[in-house]
């Protein structure tokens, strides 16, 4: 990320812990008004997408009746939008491959295995679709 810019996050996960969890875990990679994080809980809150303009979205693969794919999906096919995007899922590797594999052609995403493994791994995650973005 450039020094002196403000990196504004969406966060999108069912369950609050994870949503302030995952805010936090980002306010100590970059301190100070270095990024504006913006948690939600529904899937029906990402009409924020639609309003404002995120460098980058982190949402849970399932969530209450809904998908976090679906949601990828809807950026990319009907919004337009090629904002990086990170899957968060607790699933096996196997679940993931298949669940993703017909989500390829939709520009860039990565996935983010739950539990977290380090704030190290979020940090280079972020960093890594942030300079991947077109």
């Amino acid at each position: 990320m450039e020094k002196n810019k403000t990196v504004r996050i969406l966060i999108l996960d069912d369950e609050p812990v994870i949503v302030s969890v995952v805010k936090t875990l980002i306010t100590s990679i970059y301190p100070g008004d270095q990024s504006q994080t913006t948690g939600v809980e529904s899937i029906a809150a990402a009409k924020l997408l639609g309003l404002e303009n995120f460098d980058i979205v982190i949402c849970d693969m399932t969530l209450r009746g809904e998908s976090g794919c679906d949601l990828l999906t809807h950026m990319r096919q009907d919004l337009g939008l090629e904002t990086p995007f990170l899957l968060m899922t607790g699933r096996s590797l196997e679940e993931i491959e298949s669940v993703t594999k017909g989500l390829g052609n939709l520009g860039n995403f990565q996935i983010l295995t739950k539990p977290l493994k380090s704030i190290r791994t979020l940090h280079e995650t972020i960093e890594k679709a942030l300079h991947s973005s077109p």
